[in-house]
């Protein structure tokens, strides 16, 4: 939280004293708790006074302060699972909701107060890991979120009925716990996720929005934009850092893995001698060869999960130059098949394997990639994949 100022310092004894009669605990009577009503309400000392009250009232009738001994049903921990995967250099703690466990159908059947609840309880306990934490001399109300939405059927939420759940549950964070969010980062966004945004934008306030970075699928752009709030260190393979073991261990007990597999320095995935990356919906990803001698010959092998993929090859000498195709354009069925071949570079330059998922507006491909370079000067193979 960032420092407070003259101004705050003297707002915050005034609100302290307007709301005496609350008897706030120690931690509720801080600096950094109150001034955060202050700045939510654009240090208007009579609005801040009102939200917190009221906030105050609802904590009450709703039994918050005792919301971490309630055990919630074991569909929302397996569903909608949270799980810190570090702390970044002001000891902000970073939590990472995936969607991919989702069932929409079973999504539907939740009681909407009861998954309101369980939200905030995921708030709560990231509250109470900052408690602890500043007993070890950091003290913070923040947290940065990564919310990955590899997975999630965008479709399936485009009606009223998902309108009106953010929206309450919007109301209710904002309401209740101003100024908690550091950042938000969402990652694995699919080509229709602007759609699904602009639908629930006008109900989250534009300070909330002012804290949303969203990364796609590239995992080099989440590794650059997310490494400025948290450290390498702590940030999981799958969005580019080297927390090996959050990637390994983390949401075990969701029925499926999360993520269990070894990143290369490229960002991309290695298992079985393939490297895997995704596709984005709407999108096309290339591996890039620079060709020193000709001669060279570029095997590939590909396959992918569960769908189709557009393949082709380009060349072109430099990056000034528009590319040749050298391998037309197919759509594929590498999901059944293992697409074998290689190509013969007859000159030095450029060359491109192009992954092309344009066609496809809703579904992201996971692709698994092999490729050897055979130079003819050398006995043995040389792989130098990039993107």
């Amino acid at each position: 939280m960032r420092t407070l100022t003259e101004k705050e310092i003297e707002s915050v004894k005034q609100l302290r004293e307007i709301v005496r009669d609350l008897c706030l605990d120690e931690e509720k009577n801080s600096d950094d708790f109150l001034v955060r009503w202050l700045r939510a309400r654009d240090q208007n000392l009579k609005k801040a006074e009102e939200m917190l009250r009221n906030s105050m009232k609802w904590r009450k009738e709703n039994k918050i302060d005792s919301i971490l001994e309630w055990e919630p049903p074991d569909i929302y921990n397996k569903m909608m699972p949270t799980a810190i995967c570090g702390f970044n250099s002001d000891g902000i703690p970073v939590a990472v909701m995936p969607s991919r466990f989702i069932d929409i159908d079973h999504f539907w059947e939740l009681d909407q107060d009861e998954y309101i609840r369980y939200s905030v309880r995921v708030l709560e306990v990231l509250i109470d890991e900052n408690r602890k934490r500043s007993k070890t001399g950091y003290s913070t109300y923040e947290f940065i979120g990564i919310y990955d939405i590899y997975g999630l059927n965008i479709r399936s939420l485009l009606n009223r009925r998902y309108m009106n759940l953010v929206k309450n549950s919007t109301k209710t964070f904002d309401e209740n716990y101003p100024e908690i969010l550091r950042k938000a980062y969402f990652v694995y966004t699919p080509s229709i996720f602007p759609l699904l945004f602009a639908m629930c934008k006008p109900f989250i306030p534009k300070r909330t929005v002012g804290k949303f970075e969203f990364c796609g699928s590239d995992i080099q752009k989440m590794r650059q934009t997310m490494s400025k709030e948290i450290p390498l260190e702590c940030l999981p393979p799958r969005y580019g850092g080297l927390n090996e073991e959050f990637d390994r261990t983390a949401f075990n007990n969701c029925g499926k893995k999360f993520f269990s597999r070894k990143v290369s320095v490229n960002g991309e995935i290695e298992t079985d001698g393939f490297i895997e990356s995704y596709v984005p919906a709407g999108q096309s990803i290339d591996f890039t060869f620079d060709i020193d001698d000709p001669g060279t010959v570029i095997h590939w092998c590909f396959k992918t999960e569960n769908y189709d993929i557009g393949f082709s090859i380009t060349y072109c000498k430099d990056t000034n130059e528009l590319p040749e195709i050298i391998h037309s354009f197919q759509r594929v069925d590498s999901q059944f098949t293992k697409q074998i071949g290689s190509t013969i570079c007859q000159t030095s330059g450029k060359y491109a394997l192009l992954f092309n998922n344009n066609y496809s507006r809703l579904r992201s491909k996971k692709l698994f990639l092999k490729v050897d370079l055979c130079n003819p000067k050398t006995t043995s193979d040389v792989n130098k994949t990039t993107r």
